[in-house]
């Protein structure tokens, strides 16, 4: 047995290549440990991301919708109130609509009317919700209302 095939380090070369491969297994180890703490703070951030893309969403859809909801309910009240405040302010202005200084005739009609465009308005912001799919928060189920 004295010609091997193989040359196996003996010594000061066996020790260096030991040290090499606990070197290499140790940096394996912390690139190991770096990349399941980095998916772990991945998955962390892109929930925070959603998070906070959900809210803004969902706060300006309150937002949008909350005025339209608000013309829809005082809708009779606009007009009795607002028509008698009109019909005051029309004698209050010499028989004119409005003055430089007072556009409350104006102010109290377009409500009324917006109070009638509000409700198709509105089902069409609660059906569609544009602001969560402009920051992509819409499903794959739920876009099927969008392509047809």
């Amino acid at each position: 047995m004295k010609d091997n095939i193989y040359q196996f380090p003996v010594g000061e070369q066996k020790n260096a290549f030991k040290s090499a491969v606990n070197a290499k297994k140790r940096k394996e180890q912390r690139s190991q440990a770096i990349s399941k703490t980095g998916a772990v703070l991945r998955r962390f951030l892109d929930w925070a991301f959603f998070l906070v893309r959900l809210g803004l969403a969902t706060g300006l859809h309150i937002v949008v919708c909350l005025p339209f909801s608000a013309l829809i309910a005082l809708r009779k009240p606009i007009f009795w109130i607002g028509g008698l405040i009109c019909v005051i302010t029309y004698y209050h202005l010499d028989h004119h609509f409005y003055s430089d200084k007072n556009y409350t005739i104006p102010f109290f009609v377009s409500a009324w009317i917006l109070s009638f465009i509000s409700l198709p308005v509105l089902v069409f912001l609660n059906t569609r919700m544009p602001f969560h799919h402009l920051l992509g928060l819409e499903s794959t189920e739920e876009k099927s209302h969008t392509e047809a």
